[in-house]
């Protein structure tokens, strides 16, 4: 017979820099037990790195670092912290061919209660005016549970058309975290549309109601949710939407995927888009290519279909890091060339392909996120203009 004896370890743990975070969130976050059993200097270094990522996927730190030594007496942890501000407002500024210039503000609290739940509120004035808000409660190792709901209020003024797009929606969704970093969601959302035109309606009803779930599934592990330098994110979602009013239904799957990593001061980040759905699906609910978030070097909307392929590379150089003693955090100076790609289809088969490439700049403090723009050359030889707020992905 073999006995085994299991040697627990008591655990001590200092924490700095975290204010407005709860520390039994932490402790649970970091869950001590696994600490107790360490055997070497080696097993415990490798722990708390493992730790200090888990820590920076909740989007509470911008900076969680760990050490830890082994004792006669115990584990002797300590963690130092630099959270993000409570509050992260975000000017936009914003013109399309669709609907002219829009300006808009968005405030975002990325740890509220001391425990990582998140909101965000904020609106929109001219060529889109609306009202947008929403809750988040993310799952985290020691929180697998999630919740999130929002709502949108607002309308969209279509010049071409001269027609103006009154949109009411909300959206509900319920998941739980397994096997770490995996998440299986269940969503709802309902949504009304009202068409108020002068002119040609686009075809179909002036009013229109959805109602529709939402099946996925999402695996990440992005070292900073703000500015990601390693890692990859993942997700497969599987649509279904019913129309109460024409009593229609479309469904839909919707596949994308990111990934980051650096080489010296570059960090290459690639991403692609992958979403099909029926060929029933409504004009107004068709996916597009151009505009800031699908094809940004194509006016929006250069192509409309009910399925949408695009792939996006960028090479974001850090070529200037400045620093001041009154400013907490640096500005970070970026220049970045992108090149894309994409193509719109029905069910599987698609066809039309458009590319593009550019060059763009910005800088990215943890006070204001990214801020940054581009200019862009297409395949059709026109050249494109950006600016915004946040990294496109």
């Amino acid at each position: 017979m073999i006995l085994t004896f299991i040697i627990c370890l008591d655990v001590n743990l200092r924490v700095e820099g975290a204010n407005n975070t709860s520390e039994n969130f932490i402790r649970e976050e970091l869950r001590l037990e696994d600490f107790s059993s360490v055997k070497t200097q080696e097993e415990l270094d490798s722990l708390i790195s493992d730790r200090e990522k888990i820590l920076m996927t909740t989007g509470v730190f911008a900076f969680a670092k760990g050490a830890g030594a082994i004792s006669d007496s115990g584990v002797e942890l300590y963690f130092l912290f630099y959270e993000l501000p409570i509050i992260i407002p975000s000017p936009t500024l914003g013109y399309d061919d669709r609907s002219g210039w829009t300006v808009g503000l968005l405030l975002s609290f990325p740890n509220l209660w001391g425990r990582a739940h998140k909101a965000r509120t904020g609106g929109y004035l001219g060529g889109q005016n609306a009202l947008t808000a929403g809750y988040i409660k993310p799952p985290t190792p020691g929180h697998p549970g999630a919740f999130d709901i929002s709502g949108f209020w607002g309308s969209l003024r279509w010049e071409h058309e001269d027609m103006t797009e009154r949109t009411r929606s909300l959206s509900v969704g319920l998941g739980r975290a397994f096997r770490w970093p995996n998440l299986i969601k269940l969503g709802a959302s309902y949504e009304n549309r009202l068409f108020d035109s002068a002119g040609v309606c686009l075809g179909g009803d002036s009013s229109d109601e959805l109602l529709g779930w939402t099946v996925s599934w999402e695996r990440g592990d992005l070292d900073n949710p703000l500015n990601p330098r390693r890692g990859t994110s993942v997700g497969i979602s599987l649509s279904s939407f019913h129309e109460l009013t024409g009593q229609g239904s479309f469904q839909g799957l919707s596949v994308s995927a990111r990934g980051f990593g650096t080489v010296g001061r570059t960090t290459l980040a690639a991403r692609i888009r992958l979403e099909m759905f029926s060929s029933e699906t409504p004009y107004y609910r068709m996916q597009y290519l151009g505009g800031l978030y699908a094809l940004r070097s194509y006016p929006y909307p250069t192509r409309t279909g009910p399925s949408r392929l695009v792939f996006t590379l960028e090479a974001r150089n850090l070529i200037y890091t400045w620093t001041y003693p009154a400013i907490p955090f640096p500005a970070e100076f970026y220049l970045v060339p992108f090149a894309e790609a994409g193509a719109l289809g029905v069910g599987e088969d698609f066809g039309d392909y458009l590319w593009g490439a550019g060059l763009g700049g910005g800088v990215f403090t943890l006070g204001s996120g990214y801020l940054g723009g581009d200019v862009s050359l297409n395949g059709d030889r026109e050249f494109g203009l950006h600016a915004y707020v946040g990294w496109l992905f």
